[in-house]
């Protein structure tokens, strides 16, 4: 018996543990992918047995701390380390157990001290004979979850039970056709605008400013409408115009006059026009589910059975979690009952009044910057009344209750803040957070950690690294028809303009963006980005025939009647100039994203390269002109102001461009120069905003090096020089190969400055650290992995070569057709110091990862190269890249784990609560609890052994890719960068995985054969 309660606290049911957790939270995401939030929250995180698992983790744990003697001296980094973990734990228990959150709601001018509730609850209240009962239960319903809410009581001595016996999302209440019910009209109003109205008999209602009453006499009511369930009559303070739709003759009513309400028939009053819809002469009111067309945008709907003395009452209650549900009310006998569903309102025991909200936008755009509320605090117990300012990553703290900037109303009269009080939680994790980290940090550099006695083991490869130059060169163009002279354009592309999120840019940058988007290049022919842009909108008709868009689909080649891959935008106009994709994007963009076929797919990219083509072509895109009229600093396009619509016809400057063209046209590049100088003056002289000269010189270099495309070939290139120098090295010792080795290291030293250089570049130019987007992640996780070689490098020469290799495939990705390499403005709640702490650490962590995973490739590949002539020598390769490859792990879990937290951290300080079990942190957790379990794998028995260790750490980058890629397009949530895109795992990924698992199949039985004796890992 002892012996089983001994394996609960064991390291082998750690791991099993381990496995468990991962599986549960996996599938707890692709079922929040699946049915939604509430769900995963009702079937997984929410749930008792979840609680239970993790208590169960925590006293695996501590039992483990006590069994391995982790609290004697030599072992107390480890024990400070694991320590850490059950403080987050608690303060998790502390959070979920104690603590509470919601929204509070304010509109300018008005004060409020109530909260919503995030968690939904079911309130009954009963009576009966003078007697009442009440009961609220907190509940988590959902369509797999049906049937998760009961209750009995006593009420006028008779019992009552409730019961939940279904559940609706996306339900919308309807009027339907029930015996017993009340008359119901819909119709159809026209004005301005197209609008469906229902009025049920006795009720009035309001639609486009004035009110409509149906069976009702309010003297209020512009239009009344009376039935007896037969027939209907319109009552109008205006004369009346009756047409039949079939086009018959028309009839004319007084004002005041009783008119006959028809279906078919056209009723017109001065400008407004109504057309009966629906007429139901018996209907009661019933939630029924929205069409597949309006799912997502509903509440949902749970169904109760009531019983009482003998009687069942069944009805849909309908309600949503974070709003204040509606009571239903009814009857059973001498029963009353009214039942609500949805958040409670829970007293803050203070106020806050709202004096302002303002919303700050980009100039030029309706993209927010900021917003924020400007709030009086009023708490009269203490004293206290405090103007205060509550914005993104700006926090209110008051009494323990902590509020921030959630959203605002549409029409920007109303804030909705976040409100979290969970001051002991937060305490309580956060100093786990701070303990784990410092006992991270501690285990590098302690003695007696297992990453110190793998250091040791290690030998030195390379004794020193200098720095050198790396230069990279241009050349020189020539002039043609079709595109003015290359310095012509390079001047031009000086000029500052505004693109459509805001932000002032030099032409050069939006002209890269341009060929980049139209071409799917970077660049075309020999031409600089600049002339090919100028060229568009100077031979206008010459660029219309060039063949620059691609098509793949075959029956997009039919549709077009052309068959070449290529084609132009000639190409897709009819004969009369008419659009030939028109009925296929509007058929394409009315479908889901989920239903679009390969054809919508196309057919929607192509629509938006070719409008790229004609805002460039109308100079709808560029906008370099300042509007001292305009609103937030909006400049106008060439467009706008040639048409004169923002600039009136005597301003020189509404001709100034024009003229510029002109005149390069007939090649007088001394009067275009002017012209420009003249637009440059304008845009000086007119704009406060504008950024530095400077800022402006270094985005223009930044654009014309273009280094990063550079840096994929040359890191792919020296990585695999360097890889085979490396097994020259051990294989056939020689002091010209290290020579040519350490010249190697030397060269990608001087790219890893370049590279820093082009990061800090980028930083400087758009004002935040480039960690933004999936582009900029990718070339900061080729740095960070670079960074890992060039650390690693005395360990093991294959280290910087591996990096190398790593480096250039990530660069590779980030050039990849689905990233964006545009300098953004952010969005508000990225504007965080922790944002960039947040993104740093864990992508630093993807590095080190990568690295890792790479060489636990190469040695599976090394096993399965391994014969009896050189498996001694394959052997010291093995051992020696196998301790890098542990040290490079550890480092990288440590960077993962640490940045998971720090997100955590950023979490609470932007929107009030540090874990939300949203997909990309979920998966990020799990790639954490798979590498710990590598790490840990030395300490299982069937799992110990230098091969088993390569193989995890080669197949465990799954988890990152997952958390890096695959939440992106598959599960989605508010970390998503492609959210709602349609995505198609490429065949060769099926190839690349068979042909994985086929190599570690075979180096498996490599290694059984070859080396049965020699696979122990370090302890």
């Amino acid at each position: 018996m002892m012996k089983r309660l001994s394996f609960l606290v064991s390291m082998p049911f750690m791991g099993v543990l381990m496995i468990l957790l991962i599986v549960v939270l996996s599938l707890a995401t692709f079922v929040e992918s699946a049915y939604g939030t509430q769900t995963a929250w009702a079937v997984v995180y929410g749930t008792h047995w979840f609680e239970l698992f993790l208590l169960v983790i925590a006293i695996n744990m501590v039992g483990v701390m006590i069994q391995q003697k982790f609290f004697k001296r030599r072992k107390i980094v480890v024990f400070v380390f694991h320590v850490a973990f059950v403080l987050i734990l608690a303060g998790a228990a502390i959070t979920r157990f104690i603590s509470y959150e919601g929204n509070m709601h304010i509109r300018e001018n008005a004060t409020s001290n109530t909260m919503l509730s995030n968690n939904a609850f079911i309130d009954v209240v009963l009576s009966s004979n003078g007697d009442q009962a009440e009961q609220s239960k907190e509940v988590m319903l959902t369509e797999l979850t049906p049937r998760d809410y009961k209750m009995s009581t006593r009420v006028g001595g008779e019992k009552v039970k409730i019961k939940s016996i279904g559940y609706m999302s996306d339900a919308v209440e309807q009027y339907v056709a029930s015996p017993g019910g009340e008359p119901y009209l819909q119709f159809m109003l026209v004005s301005n605008q197209q609008i469906s109205v229902g009025v049920p008999s006795g009720m009035t209602t309001e639609a486009m400013g004035m009110r409509i009453a149906f069976n009702n006499e309010d003297t209020t009511a512009v239009i009344r409408f009376a039935s007896d369930g037969k027939q209907i009559q319109l009552f109008s303070p205006f004369a009346v115009s009756v047409s039949q739709m079939s086009g018959e003759s028309q009839e004319e009513y007084q004002p005041g006059e009783a008119v006959p309400f028809r279906e078919s028939t056209l009723y017109t009053m001065g400008h407004m026009r109504l057309a009966l819809q629906n007429f139901i002469p018996s209907a009661r009111k019933q939630v029924v589910r929205a069409p597949a067309s309006q799912k997502g945008s509903h509440l949902g709907a749970v169904k109760l059975e009531i019983n009482y003395r003998g009687m069942v009452t069944e009805l849909f209650v309908p309600g949503l979690a974070r709003l204040k549900g509606t009571p239903v009310t009814g009857i059973m006998g001498d029963l009353s009952y009214s039942i609500t569903y949805g958040s409670r309102e829970i007293l803050v025991p203070f106020s806050l009044f709202l004096k302002d909200f303002e919303v700050e936008r980009y100039p030029g755009s309706n993209s927010p910057s900021s917003f924020a509320s400007d709030v009086v605090l009023l708490d009269p117990e203490m004293g206290i009344q405090e103007e205060r300012r509550i914005y993104m990553n700006n926090v209110l703290k008051h009494r323990g209750y902590r509020f921030y900037q959630a959203s605002y109303d549409t029409d920007e009269l109303g804030t909705v803040l976040s409100v979290n009080k969970d001051f002991a939680g937060t305490f309580v994790t956060y100093m786990g957070y701070l303990i784990l980290i410092g006992g991270m940090i501690l285990a590098l550099f302690v003695r007696n950690t297992r990453f110190a006695m793998i250091a040791k083991k290690t030998s030195t490869v390379t004794k020193a690294l200098v720095l050198g130059l790396l230069i990279l060169g241009g050349s020189m163009q020539l002039f043609s028809q079709e595109v003015p002279p290359k310095e012509v354009a390079e001047e031009f592309g000086t000029l500052w303009v505004q693109d459509k999120g805001g932000r002032y840019e030099p032409i050069n940058t939006l002209s890269h963006e341009v060929v980049r988007k139209i071409t799917k290049k970077s660049k075309y022919k020999d031409y600089t980005s600049d002339q090919i842009l100028l060229g568009m909108m100077m031979y206008a008709n010459i660029w219309q025939q060039k063949p620059l868009f691609k098509v793949k689909n075959p029956e997009l080649h039919r549709i077009i009647g052309f068959k070449g891959e290529l084609v132009s935008f000639s190409n897709l106009m009819g004969a009369s100039g008419e659009y030939l994709l028109t009925d296929l994007v509007n058929d394409a963009y009315v479908k889901e994203v989920a239903s679009q076929t390969d054809l919508d797919r196309e057919v929607i990219k192509l629509d938006d390269r070719l409008n790229a083509m004609y805002l460039v072509q109308s100079g709808g895109l560029i906008r370099i002109f300042p509007d001292p009229d305009a609103e937030n600093h909006k400049w106008a396009s060439v467009n706008e102001v040639t048409v004169g619509q923002t600039t009136p016809d005597s301003d020189p400057i509404s001709t100034v461009f024009l003229n510029y063209l002109n005149a390069l046209r007939q090649g007088d590049y001394f009067s275009a120069k002017s012209h420009l100088k003249l637009l440059k003056e304008n845009q000086l002289t007119s704009e406060v905003l504008l950024p530095s000269e400077s800022k402006k010189k270094i985005e223009i270099i930044y654009n014309r090096i273009n280094i990063f495309p550079w840096l994929a070939r040359f890191y792919g290139i020296f990585g695999l020089v360097l890889m085979v120098l490396q097994f020259l090295i051990v294989f056939r010792p020689h002091k010209l190969f290290k020579r040519l080795f350490n010249i190697g290291v030397i060269h990608l030293s001087v790219a890893f400055v370049l590279h820093t250089l082009a990061l800090a570049s980028r930083w400087y130019i758009s004002g935040h650290a480039p960690m933004s987007n999936g582009y900029e992640s990718m070339i900061f996780v080729s740095w960070v992995t670079l960074l890992a070689g060039l650390i690693f490098i005395k360990r093991s020469g294959y280290a910087i070569a591996l990096t190398a290799i790593l480096a250039a495939l990530s660069l590779m990705v980030a050039g990849m057709s689905n990233m964006n390499p545009e300098i953004t403005n952010l969005v508000p709640v990225l504007k965080s110091p922790w944002l960039t702490i947040h993104v740093a650490v864990i992508m630093a962590g993807y590095g080190f990862l990568g690295l890792a995973s790479i060489m636990g490739l190469l040695n599976v590949v090394i096993y399965a190269i391994l014969t009896p002539s050189n498996k001694a020598r394959m052997q010291e390769i093995i051992t020696q890249v196998t301790r890098v490859n542990h040290m490079t792990l550890i480092v990288g879990l440590y960077f993962m784990t640490a940045g998971v937290f720090l997100g955590g951290v950023w979490a609470n300080e932007s929107w009030g609560r540090y874990w939300g079990w949203d997909p990309k942190e979920t998966w990020a957790l799990i790639t954490v609890l798979v590498y710990a379990f590598v790490t840990h794998m030395h300490r299982i028995p069937g799992l110990r052994g230098q091969f088993a260790f390569n193989l995890a750490s080669f197949l465990s980058y799954s988890s990152v890719m997952m958390t890096y890629f695959g939440v992106n397009y598959f599960l989605g949530g508010i970390h998503s960068y492609a959210s709602g895109s349609s995505f198609k795992v490429p065949w060769w990924t099926y190839l690349a995985v068979v042909l994985m698992v086929a190599l570690s199949l075979f180096a498996f039985n490599r290694q059984n054969k070859m080396l049965p004796e020699g696979s122990g890992q370090d302890d």
